[in-house]
């Protein structure tokens, strides 16, 4: 049954023109007070970083901007911080809101460990569509995300 629902939620992931919201558990906390927007940050995702923040904002929530760099562009906290704070530039309005770098062995296990010292309501994540429910990082990552949580996962195309 998991697989089956979870290939249905794909192809609606896939073919959405508007941002999805995969929602698992019964209860979910609304409004949203903490949001984790996850990115590698190299890619442009300010469309997708556009309609988290008009959530945030709806919910007066603040949101936690977080890039995980793996085993193999581990670095140090400092660097890795750079390409959040270049992304912010485009947004200096922005006032609730922090950026974490975690250098972990997955994408996802950077996410959980965030998660255990910063509890979030909704996870934020961006995909290319249209080839597949791709992320920044991968496919796999990706689905295993949407796949494995409890908390509710927001997944925005990237437009082009």
């Amino acid at each position: 049954m998991r697989e089956i629902t979870g290939s249905n939620v794909e192809k609606i992931v896939r073919k959405a023109n508007a941002p999805i919201i995969v929602v698992k558990e019964e209860e979910v906390t609304f409004p949203f007070k903490d949001i984790l927007f996850v990115s590698d940050f190299e890619e442009d995702v300010s469309h997708p970083f556009q309609e988290v923040l008009s959530i945030a904002e709806k919910c007066d929530a603040k949101i936690h901007l977080l890039r995980i760099n793996t085993e193999t562009d581990f670095n140090s906290i400092e660097v890795g911080l750079n390409p959040v704070k270049e992304f912010l530039e485009k947004f200096p309005d922005l006032k609730k809101f922090s950026m974490s770098v975690h250098n972990e062995s997955s994408v996802e296990a950077g996410i959980n460990t965030f998660l255990k010292h910063q509890p979030s309501d909704l996870i934020a994540m961006s995909t290319h569509g249209k080839t597949g429910f791709l992320s920044l990082f991968s496919k796999s990552i990706a689905e295993g995300v949407t796949n494995h949580s409890e908390l509710p996962v927001m997944t925005i195309h990237i437009k082009k």
